[in-house]
Formats: structure tokens, sequence, C-alpha cells
């Protein structure tokens, strides 16, 4: 137990030097640069700003905060973060997705990922922002769900029930072999299954173009993210396109997308042929094949969608 203890002050204190000379750097970035999981970072900060939480049925943690009114749930990967705002009387919880009324999944995950699990309540400007925050086994961050209203003793009182003291798990994880991360079934409301695509190569541009002639359209499209052991899709019209140093963002009142267009490593077109009427996909890739992000047609727009494909194709 003392070298768990001895490792985990040795974090603590170089986290601290290093935050304090990287004012405004992401958790998971100074994670990279650092060496460690943003899971053993976080945990340097129980005590102060974060709680350790104990949970045996993840269905039934969910199923608590989802008592919360409106939520953001946050998946990403290397390049690409998902962001949706739900309000929670809208969905309902099955045992491995978020739907909503009409049966169309928000969030598919595998709960199989998840290992750890905190509680953070931080200063974010000048308010307080609560989130539940879910980890693997290695310390990356599966799914991380953010209080968006009033419900705070609602988040606290989760928070109060989960609790647990920190035993130094993350320090005590050892080595652990990569995970195999399955690509799991996408969900399209046209059936897909006895069809095999036309692929071709696209620019990696084609995002872009993809978001702003939707919003100039005003044409509803899915959006799909891949996380670990999960998709989150958002279906709707886009708003709110902008740029921050190398990221393209949508920020919209109920979603946000932001992506590292410059680590897009390849983008490709997918045509499906289903009774004779044509349906599109575009599929973007990381560096290291995997895929992170998907847009495709919403269900009686796709000539509206073809119009876009069009431009893609050039």
């Amino acid at each position: 137990m003392q070298n768990k203890i001895s490792e985990f002050n040795k974090l603590k204190s170089k986290w601290n030097s290093f935050r304090s000379e990287n004012e405004n750097i992401r958790i998971r970035d100074a994670a990279s640069k650092m060496g460690v999981s943003e899971a053993e970072i976080l945990s340097t900060e129980i005590g102060d700003s974060v709680s350790y939480l104990s949970i045996s049925d993840f269905s039934l943690f969910l199923k608590d905060i989802l008592s919360a009114d409106k939520l953001m749930i946050l998946i990403r990967n290397e390049i690409v973060v998902h962001e949706n705002i739900i309000e929670s009387n809208n969905v309902k919880l099955t045992e491995s997705q978020i739907v909503d009324m009409n049966g169309l999944i928000i969030l598919d995950f595998n709960s199989s990922y998840f290992k750890y699990a905190f509680f953070q309540n931080k200063l974010h400007g000048r308010r307080q922002l609560r989130s539940f925050q879910i980890f693997n086994i290695e310390g990356d961050a599966v799914l991380k769900i953010y209080l968006k209203s009033k419900d705070i003793d609602i988040f606290d009182n989760i928070a109060l029930k989960y609790e647990s003291k920190y035993n130094y798990e993350l320090q005590s994880k050892g080595n652990i072999n990569q995970l195999i991360h399955k690509e799991q079934s996408i969900d399209f409301y046209f059936d897909k299954n006895n069809s095999i695509p036309e692929i071709a190569e696209v620019s990696n541009q084609s995002l872009r173009v993809l978001l702003n002639e939707a919003s100039n359209m005003k044409l509803p499209i899915q959006i799909h993210g891949f996380g670990l052991g999960s998709i989150q899709y958002h279906r709707d019209i886009i708003k709110n396109i902008v740029d921050y140093g190398p990221w393209v963002n949508v920020i919209d009142k109920k979603f946000n997308l932001h992506a590292l267009e410059s680590d897009i490593f390849q983008s490709t077109l997918n045509i499906y042929t289903i009774n004779n009427q044509k349906y599109f996909v575009i599929d973007f890739f990381d560096s290291g094949n995997n895929h992170v992000l998907g847009i495709t047609s919403v269900k009686g727009f796709e000539n509206e969608f073809l119009s876009i494909v069009n431009k893609i194709k050039g």
C-alpha cells in the first residue's frame, strides 16, 4: 500500500506542477503529455473537486442520472468530440441504449467497457460544472455526463449515494494488455443488411463541405460519432459552424461537434442501393484506420442530401 501512496503523491505533485505551467490545458491532453491516463490524473483530485465512486450496477447508476432534467452526454475519440444535450423526460434507458420516444437511438454503449467512475464538481468560468465520468480499465474516458439544468441536489445526492473510499485503484492496475475495441453496428433508418456498398474515396475536406452545405440548406442530417464501445447520434438541422484553431466545430443549442480536421486521414463515400433507391454515407477515419465519424441523410431528405454528395464527388 505504501508504494501505491507514494506513486499517487508523486503524480499529484507532478500534475500540480504541470497544471501551473499549462493553465488552460485539457486533462486528456495533459495525460498524454505526462504519459499517464486521464483517470489517474483525476484520482489525484479526490477530496478536492472529485469523488471516487463504487458502482456494482451501471444500469441503475445511469437510471439515477437520468432522473435529472437536462444532461449533456459526451463521447470522444482521438480526433472527434460528440456532445448531445438531452431532456430526460424525452428519452428511455434500455440495457445498452438511450433512445428517444420514437425509438431512435441517441446513445449505444457497451457497459463492459465501464470500470472506474468519478463525480467532479469544478469551477468552469463563473459557475460550477458537475459531471459523472466513466473510464475503462486502462483509465481512458468512455462516457461523460454533465448536468445542464438546476437539478444540483439530484446530482449531488447521486454522488453521495455511490461515493466510496479511494484505495488507490488506479495506482494498482499494473500493466494491462491493450484492449481490443470492436466496432459496433451503426443504426441507419434504411436496411443495409442485404446491400454491399460501392465505396469511393473522397477529399478529407468533405466534412467541412457537408457541414456548411447542410447548414446553409437547413437540411437535417444524421451525424454519428464513435467513442470507446459507444456510438452517439444526432439527427437534426445544424446551424452554428465555427473554427477554433485546428478544430471545426458545430456549436448548437442541443448539439456540439468538435473535429480535428487536419487529423482526418481518410474519407469514404459509401453508396447503398436498396429497392432501386440510393442511400449515401460518408465515413471518416484517423491515421490508425479507426472509424471516428459518419454522416448520412435522414428519412425523407435523400434527394436533398444527394445534392451535397454530388459536390463532394466533384
